[in-house]
């Protein structure tokens, strides 16, 4: 947990970022987060999102994309 001066509010850090581009990556790191068990979470991150988007994501986390 750190305090992000930029946004004025506190964040979690993120010890490991994926930038999951296609389906193969995406399957590569389905099977590498399987071996990890249940320590490996998969957290979607939102590049270019709005102000307002981006303040929900460091208020309530991480969150998985609504279809």
């Amino acid at each position: 947990k750190f305090f992000n001066s930029f946004s004025g509010i506190e964040q979690y850090r993120i010890s490991k970022l994926f930038v999951i581009r296609n389906h193969r990556l995406f399957k590569q790191f389905e099977d590498y987060r399987s071996e990890l068990g249940k320590c490996g979470q998969l957290r979607f991150v939102y590049h270019g999102s709005s102000r307002e988007c981006l303040r929900a994501i460091a208020e309530n986390g991480f969150l998985e994309p609504k279809n």
